[in-house]
């Protein structure tokens, strides 16, 4: 149990999109939104983070001992360590990705909560090229820089955090 209130309501028929619209619109400042997908993958990358620096530091323990030898142990270390990051940093990208306030990403449903309903939907009708537009600027490189800032700044605010733990500095 997350302590969320379960559900009072029967299943509506419209796109929950329209519904969170039309309630919120019903009730202002009433309604909560919780970005779970984002949160999950912030919790999932500092997770990560978590299990990588204590491999690193009982690895470079191991390391400084002579303990591990440079063969097939480092071999293995450094897959072990590659798959931690790529895991910090795939669910860093996921919540950012999930945050960006254009369609088609969720971010942009809960934008579009508190723009009236003419921008949103003036909007939303140009979701598909809106969708191609990204994707070319994903595939071209143009969105690298500036996904590649936010991303470190996420992974090293989660780093400071980390290393809070003593035995993890």
């Amino acid at each position: 149990d997350q302590g969320l209130i379960h559900p009072t309501t029967a299943p509506q028929d419209k796109h929950a999109v329209d519904f969170i619209i039309e309630t919120a619109r019903k009730y202002p400042g009433e309604l909560e939104i919780v970005a779970l997908g984002p949160a999950t993958n912030i919790a999932l990358a500092l997770i990560h983070l978590l299990i990588l620096r204590v491999v690193m530091f009982f690895s470079t323990n191991a390391l400084r001992n002579g303990s591990l030898s440079e063969g097939l142990e480092l071999a293995i270390l450094s897959v072990v360590v590659y798959i931690l990051y790529m895991g910090v940093a795939m669910n860093v990208i996921l919540a950012v990705f999930n945050l960006i306030p254009v369609p088609p990403f969720d971010g942009s449903r809960i934008l579009y909560v508190f723009l009236p309903p003419k921008y949103y939907f003036g909007v939303m009708k140009y979701e598909r090229y809106i969708s191609i537009a990204i994707f070319i600027a994903l595939y071209t490189g143009a969105l690298s820089a500036p996904l590649g800032f936010v991303r470190s700044a996420i992974i090293d605010g989660m780093l400071w955090i980390v290393r809070l733990i003593p035995f993890l500095r």
